[in-house]
């Protein structure tokens, strides 16, 4: 089937929303400056778009980070949590 944009499948045919990926972050822990700002979006969003779908928060937080010039440094973030590393796993 078909799967929504921004998406990927993992272990046992479940997909994974990039939101799912950015929002994983909200269980590490925070000392700079970029992770605080990404935790406080993160807890943002989720507070004040509850009928939106994972994707609909995904481009909020994109467009967030960019209007934010956080955003480079977000990704940066994520990618020192080795987050993507645990989902492109090579089994």
């Amino acid at each position: 089937g078909l799967e929504p944009p921004f998406s990927f499948s993992r272990l046992l045919g479940r997909t994974y929303s990039l939101w799912s990926v950015w929002e994983e972050h909200l269980k590490k822990s925070h000392s700079s400056l970029a992770g605080v700002s990404l935790f406080r979006a993160i807890r943002a969003i989720n507070d004040n778009y509850l009928l939106c779908d994972n994707h609909q928060k995904f481009r909020g937080l994109i467009c967030m980070g960019l209007n934010e010039h956080m955003l480079d440094k977000w990704i940066d973030v994520l990618l020192g949590d080795r987050v993507f590393e645990t989902l492109y796993r090579k089994e």
